[in-house]
Order: structure tokens, then C-alpha cells, then sequence
């Protein structure tokens, strides 16, 4: 005499395990998939606050050339909008040089661009600040 035991709900049991686990390396994903962007976007941003900040490096430079300004640095502090971003001329000091018969000047400059409408501390929040020295016209 065989007797035949009904084993109900086993598959059920099994089924609900492998949707949790399904849903669990899913959840794991997107959330890999979500920092791995978040990332980028940081990248990318730091990389646009090097280049807003070797812009100020570049006007500095220009600043120092022209003919009104020529063997002058720019006022510290002084302020201008590019794209998204402050540039700020933090410090600029003048060394005059003398070789021979020639005198010229080196400036020490340092210029810094942050994200003009964000606060340290947000989450896309990025600044760079550049340190250069600028050898004057002879």
C-alpha cells in the first residue's frame, strides 16, 4: 500500500525566494548604474571647472599684456562669469627681474572658478584653483 503524500506550496515557497533574489540583484543595478553616472557627471564638471579656471589664467595673462594695463596685475579678487561657473583672481604679486640691460617682470597669480550657483558641499559642486607664474613682456 502506497500511500501518496500531497505536498502543497513547496513551488510557492521557491518561487517567492527566487523573486527576491531577482529583485534584490536588480535593486543592486540600478543602484550601481545611478553612482556609476553620478560619477561621470562629476568628472565631467571637475574637468569644466579646470578649463573655467585656466581661462582666468589666460585673461590674467592677457591683463598683463595690454596696453592700458601693461606690468600690472589685476586687482585680487576681482570677478567674472563663464558659463556656470565664478572665476576669481585670488592672488596676483609682481617681481621685477633684471638681466643685463633687461628688466621684466614675473607674475605670481592664483585663480580659482566653482560652480556659480551651487554651495560646497552639494552634490555637484566642483571648483579647481590654479597656481601659475606669468613672465612679463621685455
Amino acid at each position: 500500500m502506497n500511500k501518496i503524500v500531497k505536498q502543497n506550496g513547496m513551488s510557492l515557497i521557491g518561487a517567492v525566494f527566487v523573486m527576491v533574489v531577482l529583485a534584490l540583484v536588480g535593486a543592486y543595478l540600478v543602484s550601481l548604474n545611478a553612482m556609476q553616472h553620478s560619477g561621470t557627471s562629476l568628472s565631467l564638471q571637475a574637468s569644466r571647472a579646470f578649463h573655467a579656471a585656466n581661462s582666468g589664467v589666460e585673461w590674467v595673462a592677457w591683463y598683463t599684456r595690454t596696453s592700458v594695463n601693461k606690468n600690472n596685475c589685476p586687482m585680487p579678487g576681482t570677478t567674472f562669469n563663464l558659463d556656470n561657473f565664478t572665476v576669481k583672481i585670488e592672488t596676483c604679486t609682481e617681481t621685477t627681474v633684471t638681466e643685463g640691460s633687461e628688466s621684466y617682470k614675473i607674475f605670481d597669480t592664483t585663480v580659482s572658478a566653482s560652480t556659480a550657483d551651487r554651495n560646497f558641499g552639494d552634490s555637484d559642486y566642483s571648483s579647481r584653483s590654479l597656481h601659475v607664474r606669468i613672465v612679463g613682456p621685455r
